[in-house]
């Protein structure tokens, strides 16, 4: 019965070996044809570093159980830590180069040649676990981070995965201090590394297949020179509008920018020449601000900023509640304006006010309108309908821009005079402008088009007859101011 059970035992060990090296070496296969893809080559270049060592640090242990050769443990330990400092190079180099490498690759090499000068078994594990302990606690982080961030299903196994393996050297060091439990140490570090190894590997390559049908959705999506979208995207966009609007009668609109006699630039400068053209106009690539002269406009951030020192003209109350209303959650510069108008109220800009100064934001707002002026209207009509409103502020004029604005809130008219109804609005167009002077709004701050075209002009005319540069890379321009008393004027150009 003994030498069955040992046989079963025997069979059952070398059956997980065989098992784990056919897994290691799919996993280098497929990162393998990863590679040869031209997808993230560095990562993938490191992720297949990372198994190929691994198949030799599993097979050389192997090897030594089958011919009954004298364990090397320091040798196993050694392939560990280089395996691990691939894996960190491999994970933080995946989105772009990252600037700890050396670090990284400095820090393995140290606590190799601490391994290389252990004494006994109990100083090697002892090595190890703090190596482990001084790697992992970032790995997880980060991976997390990704996985929350990036919605990737693969950097959370890779998270599971170290989150397991942080567990290897806690009971490590609960292990050595016992004098005879050689065998229960040997045993606990192979299979545990190797069931992290596994999931490691799983986890990597299910990140690079998610992120590479990522990126073969945006490159079928978006032309791969300026980064705008293509035919194929353009349909894309129409059919996520479709579905965010409320009926079919709902209009979606669109502009179409042309640059004229685009023909005669490629015929003069080469397709090189048109395609920097392409770039330049497009404005998307970080490289290419070096051909713009300078940016004349709108500072959002200080756009947000005016509009909430705006608001807290229109109350003395100590505590004090309001409601924000966008575009979409996703629009970058209506985001900005968010983060403005938080942090003139509160002094934070990175959170929903929650009592900071005084302010607090009313439940459920932001309030998103998707751009439309009926839903946008319509959401302020509801929020005003309340017995105590709170304060309100569009950090964009889509329910002013509604033709029937000044019929849906003239009932509202008295209560904005007492100031017991509170809107503040981005934008001046005229007919914002009307409706504040009939009382119907309490105050508008608008950007400043005419001062743009101008100063660029002059910019522009300094630069061509002179050669002189911008002094500034960006020129951020005040805004209108329109009150009720004002709005016949705040907007005229002198």
């Amino acid at each position: 019965m003994r030498l069955m059970a040992s046989n079963v035992e025997n069979y059952f060990y070398h059956g997980f070996f065989v098992f784990l090296l056919i897994t290691v070496v799919t996993c280098s296969i497929i990162a393998t044809r990863l590679m040869r893809s031209s997808f993230n080559n560095r990562s993938i270049y490191l992720f297949n570093l990372f198994f190929y060592l691994g198949v030799i640090g599993f097979a050389w242990l192997w090897i030594q159980d089958l011919l009954d050769l004298t364990p090397s443990f320091r040798s196993g330990v050694v392939i560990y830590m280089i395996s691990m400092t691939l894996l960190q190079l491999s994970i933080y180099n995946h989105d772009e180069p990252s600037r700890f490498n050396k670090i990284i690759i400095a820090h393995g090499a140290i606590f190799s040649v601490f391994v290389l000068l252990t004494q006994n078994i109990n100083q090697l594990a002892l090595v190890e676990a703090c190596f482990t302990l001084s790697v992992l606690p970032a790995l997880i982080y980060y991976t997390t981070k990704r996985a929350v961030c990036k919605k990737n299903i693969g950097n959370t196994v890779l998270s599971m995965a170290q989150c397991i393996l942080l567990l290897v050297p806690i009971s490590q060091l609960s292990i050595i201090t016992h004098e005879h439990n050689l065998a229960t140490l040997y045993s606990l570090t192979v299979i545990a590394h190797a069931t992290v190894f596994v999931m490691t590997g799983l986890g990597l390559i299910t990140t690079l297949l998610v992120d590479e049908k990522k990126r073969y959705l945006e490159l079928s999506l978006k032309d791969p020179l300026t980064g705008l979208y293509n035919r194929r995207g353009l349909q894309f966009i129409t059919e996520q509008q479709q579905l965010f609007s409320p009926s079919q009668t709902s209009s979606l609109f669109a502009c179409v920018v042309d640059i004229d006699y685009f023909k005669r630039i490629n015929d003069s400068y080469g397709h090189d020449g048109g395609d920097l053209v392409l770039e330049v106009f497009s404005d998307l690539l970080e490289k290419d601000q070096q051909y713009r002269l300078t940016y004349v406009g709108t500072n959002n951030f200080d756009y947000g900023v005016a509009l909430g020192n705006e608001l807290k003209k229109f109350t003395n109350k100590e505590n004090n509640q309001v409601c924000i209303q966008s575009g979409h959650s996703t629009t970058p510069n209506l985001n900005k304006r968010i983060e403005g108008v938080r942090y003139a109220l509160s002094g934070q800009k990175d959170k929903r006010l929650s009592g900071e100064n005084g302010w607090s934001e009313f439940d459920r707002c932001p309030l998103y309108s998707l751009g439309k002026r009926e839903v946008s209207l319509g959401q302020l009509d509801k929020l005003l309908n309340l017995e105590n409103p709170p304060l309100f502020l569009a950090v964009a004029g889509f329910a002013q821009f509604n033709s029937n604005y000044a019929n849906v809130i003239a009932k509202h008219k008295q209560r904005i005079a007492n100031q017991e109804v509170v809107i503040v609005s981005a934008d001046t167009e005229q007919m914002q402008l009307e409706v504040l002077q009939q009382g119907l709004s309490s105050a508008n701050i608008g950007q400043n088009p005419f001062e743009m075209g101008r100063l660029s002009a002059e910019l522009m005319y300094q630069y061509l007859t002179k050669g002189e540069r911008p002094a500034k890379s960006h020129y951020y321009l005040d805004f209108h101011y329109c009150q009720q008393s004002n709005a016949g004027t705040c907007t005229v150009n002198h």
